[in-house]
């Protein structure tokens, strides 16, 4: 196990290396990602424990996440990515899965390295988008939910 059981606090501000999980306008869950992730266990623990910790106080409960990369400038290694998918899975093992995610980042390089850990991760369960901004993947998500049964409040 990665490490996802931690009750580490939610992130309210960003760092240059910690990821920022929000989730006042819950049941959305907005993942800002940093530029630089630093040590990639390290990240992983860290997101994948304040991931856990802002689906765990909602639960039992559907949600919908934006996942912003854009900011990203480090790319992730190959072993980083297989740990970003395997913590993602254990998460939607732990709970219920997303309804949707959508993916907002630029460039083609990490569109190729989201599918890649989308590839490992393997988890069909919940339909994924990539969008180049956030409105267009707030919209898809309103929608998504919207056929979920799910209120999601606009930003």
């Amino acid at each position: 196990m990665i490490g996802v059981r931690s009750a580490e606090p939610v992130t309210k501000t960003p760092t240059e290396r910690a990821p920022l999980v929000d989730a006042a306008r819950w049941p959305l869950l907005r993942v800002v990602y940093p530029p630089d992730y630093g040590d990639g266990d390290a990240f992983v623990r860290s997101l994948g424990a304040k991931l856990h910790a802002a689906v765990a106080r909602r639960a039992p409960g559907r949600f919908v996440v934006l996942a912003d990369l854009r900011r990203v400038e480090r790319r992730p290694t190959a072993g980083d990515r297989k740990k970003i998918a395997e913590m993602l899975n254990e998460l939607a093992d732990a709970f219920a899965p997303p309804v949707a995610e959508a993916l907002v980042l630029r460039g083609e390089l990490m569109r190729l390295i989201v599918q890649g850990v989308t590839f490992l991760q393997g988890d069909k369960r919940y339909p994924r988008r990539i969008f180049t901004s956030p409105e267009e993947a707030e919209a898809w998500l309103h929608e998504r939910a919207r056929e979920a049964g799910l209120d999601l409040p606009r930003g």
